[in-house]
């Protein structure tokens, strides 16, 4: 019994082609998958760490295995650490100790930021630090800056990331951040959009 190949080419030829389809396409598949899931793994653990400072350093490893395994993410991976380094600032003893963990931290968290420039993730995670920050850091003025970028980048990437992360952006927006009439229009359109979905 004969099979038809789409090409009009030996059988052997086909499976071979189909063979190495498969073999050079799954683990391109499969690699973004373990990504994902790592991200969302370091995450949890990066808000744990608001809780329990004894999870600061296994969150920071998590953020560096994912900026080494893929570079796209290096970045935002590097934001994060560098909030995290800012949080062990917060529980540290002493206050020399407290202050350079914190001003290292920050130093980490721009670099990052810089790295990640239009990353709404990355954005948002660098703004609501600076937000939080004691008066004397001086980083009132960036968490401004950074909030009104997002909501300039939101409307054409909101779709790009995870609909509950939009929407607690947008939440944190509307509550904290004094927005223009113009602003609130867009993160209202947004989150009525997210919500019909």
């Amino acid at each position: 019994m004969d099979i038809l190949t789409p090409l009009k080419i030996p059988v052997w030829m086909f499976l071979l082609q189909i063979y190495f389809l498969v073999v050079l396409t799954i683990p391109v598949i499969a690699d973004e998958a373990p990504i994902e899931l790592a991200q969302s793994e370091a995450r949890k653990k990066f808000y744990q760490c608001i809780e329990n400072e004894k999870e600061i350093s296994a969150a920071i490893h998590l953020f560096k295995q994912i900026s080494q395994t893929n570079k796209k993410y290096e970045g935002i991976c590097q934001t994060y650490q560098g909030v995290l380094i800012t949080l062990k600032g917060k529980h540290a003893f002493w206050p020399h100790q407290k202050f350079m963990l914190v001003k290292k931290g920050l130093s980490t968290m721009d670099a990052g930021l810089r790295k990640a420039s239009n990353d709404l993730e990355a954005i948002f995670v660098h703004s609501s630090t600076c937000y939080y920050l004691p008066f004397f850091f001086g980083r009132a003025d960036d968490a401004q800056r950074g909030f009104r970028k997002m909501i300039k980048l939101l409307p054409n990437q909101y779709q790009d990331y995870d609909q509950n992360l939009i929407i607690n952006v947008i939440r944190f927006l509307l509550s904290h951040i004094h927005l223009t009439n113009k602003e609130l229009k867009i993160l209202e359109e947004i989150k009525v959009s997210l919500m019909k979905q």
